[in-house]
């Protein structure tokens, strides 16, 4: 066997275990659950605030019959009827600050065209410190073509309904 075939497998040889060495470095490791703050797990008590429209006026992105107090008023509705919160009026009394707002984010996917696309948000604040504990977006779509104002209006309750699922799941105990 020549040289340069010795040197070759000899390569190969050396350049295998390398290999299985990044193959098994790259291969996914399971990060675990970091946990849910406690505050939210033992909430009893809320205070909904409303943050308002931020600026953004639902009717200007094509929400024609939103009002900026809507995003407040449905959530307030679906969080008292869970039946699950006890609903204060004053942040004092709550363990839990839930602030929902209705807002816009912008999307640049042509420097010279950026457009803004609606969203919804929900913060969750501690009350005794102020600490912005937890945060979820939700993506308003923006339907067009024939019956957009009421696919909008769908698009629309569907974006608060999973708000309203994003922070029940996280509050349950199963959710760490």
């Amino acid at each position: 066997m020549s040289t340069q075939w010795q040197r070759a497998i000899l390569c190969f040889v050396l350049q295998v275990p390398i290999l299985f060495a990044l193959a098994q470095a790259q291969q996914p490791k399971e990060i675990p659950a970091a946990p849910v703050p406690s505050q939210i797990l033992a909430a009893k008590r809320l205070f909904i605030s409303n943050a308002g429209g931020e600026g953004a006026d639902p009717r200007a992105l094509g929400f024609l019959d939103v009002d900026l107090n809507r995003p407040y008023n449905q959530f307030y509705a679906a969080i008292k009827n869970s039946g699950k919160y006890e609903l204060v009026s004053t942040p004092v009394d709550a363990d839990l600050i839930l602030e929902i707002r209705f807002t816009h984010s912008l999307i640049v996917e042509d420097m010279y065209r950026p457009r803004y696309t609606p969203v919804l948000k929900l913060r969750i604040l501690d009350t005794k410190t102020g600490a912005l504990l937890w945060a979820f977006t939700e993506g308003v779509r923006t339907p067009g073509g024939p019956h957009y104002k009421e696919k909008r209006e769908s698009a629309f309750d569907q974006a608060l309904n999973a708000l309203f699922d994003d922070f029940t799941k996280l509050a349950s105990p199963r959710a760490n």
